[in-house]
């Protein structure tokens, strides 16, 4: 369920923009030059979430919480 919810968010946040007219990803801000590094770390972390889950459902929550926490080095 929280492999699912998670990978979720994202697409989520895309449909509310839709909805409220936002576009978020055209913004100027502070952060928007380190957004493409934020978003290739937390890709490159899916493939690793999903082997663990393979490979056993004890260390699949503790990867969940490390590739989530990704955007925080990175944005500060």
């Amino acid at each position: 369920m929280a492999l699912f919810g998670s990978g979720a968010i994202f697409p989520l946040a895309l449909l509310y923009a839709a909805l409220f007219k936002n576009n978020f990803l055209k913004d100027r801000t502070a952060v928007s030059s380190v957004l493409l590094p934020t978003f290739i770390s937390m890709l490159l972390f899916w493939p690793m979430a999903i082997a663990a889950l393979w490979e056993g459902l004890t260390i699949f929550p503790l990867f969940l919480a490390i590739g989530l926490s990704l955007h925080f080095p990175v944005i500060g």
